[in-house]
């Protein structure tokens, strides 16, 4: 035998031996698994699909799990009542999903991170929708709850940080949406929430949300619920709100305008800040607190009438509100909380209210437009730095009443005049 049929031959016994390999894989992957995920339920994988059989909850013993192979589908056949919690978690090849109209409730973390899933139809029998059970599906684009009548509930951060997420059609059965439920769904243009909806949830940071229109059944605005949605432009709010949460609107720097309901009683802590389009701000006359930094830096906001009814500011309510000209106090009031309006550069003009006995620290500091002040009758402290940097004050109009004026209050007023200063040094402490 020469040396050329040798080779010869051991080409023909690598090619049989890779056939060989080849045929055995193919036949790996074509062989059927199958187990019980519940008491009344088993599941087979075959060839990329996982068929879920049976009747009852899907329930897992310790840590026993699916077969998942290279499964790209999973077909719930009708008869299962339940997707347990963290059933797919992580499944990142999986793309199709179907739902019998059997299914009551997906567990949490059911779906979390299956990144390669883009669509899914939600059953009509579905009641609630689990904690984290979609989260992190980067590539689902659409969930179709039109047929899901039964839809109570959707827990905490359920579609958190699908970013392909584009619309969402809430059915008229939903009655509660959980904190963070949508949030980061930065490609979110549009929602339709149901007259049904008890407590809104959060769509912090759905930076692709151009409007909203809130339902009658809400009465107040939860925590941060539109927080970070810089495209946001309209919000159509009902007469049922009486509460705006904390952060429900800040950093909604595309927001011009926004009329608010007539019963509305309490701004939370940071309820607009940073809506630096803001322009203008009706306030009801049934107003009684704000919180702190509520228009902290809506620097295109350029007056303010506070109504009557306003029982407390809060501290920095107005700072770097840098835009702002006239601002008129309610009687009621009778403490200016720290910066409050500190480093608002326009300031031409304050009507202080008739009750008014302090003035907190940096409360109109750095208030660089502000020619004169006419103190009322009430006052009787002025807080430290409360008007510093005030370069263009020239008068301030001090009643006989007051009693004290703290270190610094007026320190950088360089064009105070001179009695005005006499008058200063007169209250300041030695």
């Amino acid at each position: 035998m020469t040396i050329k049929d040798i080779k010869k031959k051991c080409r023909i016994l690598i090619v049989g031996l890779a056939a060989a390999f080849l045929l055995a894989g193919c036949a790996q992957e074509e062989e059927e698994r199958s187990g019980i995920c519940g008491p009344g339920l088993t599941w087979t994988s075959k060839e990329g699909v996982l068929t879920i059989s049976g009747t009852g909850e899907m329930i897992f013993a310790d840590r026993d799990r699916f077969y998942r192979g290279d499964a790209y589908k999973v077909v719930i056949e009708d008869g299962c009542t339940s997707i347990a919690d963290e059933a797919f978690e992580g499944w990142d090849g999986l793309t199709e999903v179907i739902l019998a109209d059997s299914i009551q409730r997906i567990g949490y973390s059911a779906f979390y991170d299956c990144d390669s899933l883009t669509e899914i139809d939600l059953p009509d029998s579905l009641q609630s929708i689990g904690k984290d059970a979609f989260s992190g599906c980067e590539s689902l684009t659409e969930v179709d709850f039109s047929a899901s009548n039964s839809l109570r509930e959707i827990y905490t951060w359920a579609f958190k940080d699908c970013i392909s997420l584009k619309q969402a059609d809430f059915p008229g059965s939903l009655e509660w949406i959980g904190s963070g439920a949508f949030e980061g769904c930065s490609s979110l243009k549009q929602i339709t929430l149901p007259d049904s909806l008890v407590y809104g949830g959060t769509f912090e940071d759905c930076v692709s949300l151009t409007q909203v229109v809130i339902p009658e059944s809400l009465q107040s605005i939860p925590a941060y619920m539109f927080s970070g949605c810089v495209s946001l432009r309209k919000v159509t709010m009902p007469d049922s709100i009486q509460a705006i949460g904390k952060s429900a609107f800040s950093g909604c720097s595309s927001l011009r305008g926004i009329d608010l309901p007539d019963d509305l009683e309490t701004m939370d802590d940071s309820a607009f800040e940073g809506c630096s389009s803001l322009q203008r701000i009706d306030l009801p006359d049934k107003l009684e607190t704000m919180g702190e930094r509520v228009f902290r830096e809506c620097k295109n906001l350029k007056e303010v009438i506070l109504p009557e009814s306003l029982q407390s500011l809060g501290r920095g309510a107005f700072w770097g509100c840098d835009s702002l000209e006239k601002v008129y106090l309610p009687d009621p009031i009778m403490s200016i909380e720290g910066e409050t309006f500190g480093n608002c550069t326009s300031l031409k003009e304050i009507k202080f209210p008739a009750a008014l006995e302090y003035i907190g620290t940096y409360a109109f500091a750095d208030c660089s437009s502000l020619t004169e002040v006419e103190l009322p009758d009430s006052i009787k402290t002025i807080g430290g730095y409360a008007f510093s940097n005030c370069t263009s004050l020239r008068e301030v109009a001090f009643p006989d009443t007051l009693e004290k004026i703290e270190r610094f209050a007026f320190s950088g007023c360089t064009a105070l005049s001179a009695e005005t200063g006499q008058r200063v040094g007169k209250y300041v402490p030695g």
